[in-house]
């Protein structure tokens, strides 16, 4: 499985597109988000289509004191995997993230406090092989301030600069991190 790819927020539209690109190129997938009956749907859909190999299992951006037992799972299921996308996202009530009623908190955790979590435990990054990459999904809304999302905004734009240090990290040891902001 040396060319698995790993999709977290595997559920979304994006991901789905992404993980189809992927299998029709005959990767190995392995698939996470919080919805496991949606994932065994689009896991037998992809095999079925693409005869490849799909994984899958329970991913949960927020909760973050399960990441590095999540990474360790998936290793001893695919051994190695030097692909992974980071698919999930929240963009949430964006009036109770304006007011402090729990919508800022879900945002940052979601778009950022999650994503820079399971990158901190990610071999892809503590253990380079010399090859392979990250995808992390950002939003044009992390440009600039917007009256109407600026929370959601503030949390894609804390990502888009974490990745372009990890990008900086990276770079010498030949795994490439790459931003994508879809319009």
């Amino acid at each position: 499985m040396s060319n698995a790819v790993l999709i977290l927020g595997a559920t979304s539209a994006i991901a789905r597109a992404t993980a189809a690109a992927f299998a029709a190129r005959g990767a190995t997938l392995y698939l996470a988000s919080r919805d496991l009956d949606e994932l065994g749907r689009i896991a037998a859909d992809l095999h079925l289509r693409h005869g490849v190999e799909v994984r899958y299992g329970l991913f949960d951006a927020e909760a973050t004191e399960t990441h590095e037992a999540f990474l360790h799972s998936v290793i001893g299921k695919c051994r190695v995997f030097p692909a992974l996308v980071l698919a999930f996202g929240y963009l949430g009530d964006q009036q109770a993230a304006r007011d402090f009623k729990g919508g800022r908190k879900n945002q940052f955790a979601s778009n950022f406090t999650g994503a820079a979590s399971i990158l901190s435990h990610c071999p892809i990054i503590s253990k380079p092989l010399k090859r392979g990459f990250i995808i992390g999904i950002s939003s044009v809304a992390g440009d600039r301030g917007r009256q109407s999302n600026y929370v959601y905004g503030a949390a894609k734009g804390a990502l888009s600069l974490y990745l372009q240090g990890l990008r900086n990290r990276l770079f010498a040891s030949g795994v490439r991190v790459i931003t994508v902001k879809p319009v």
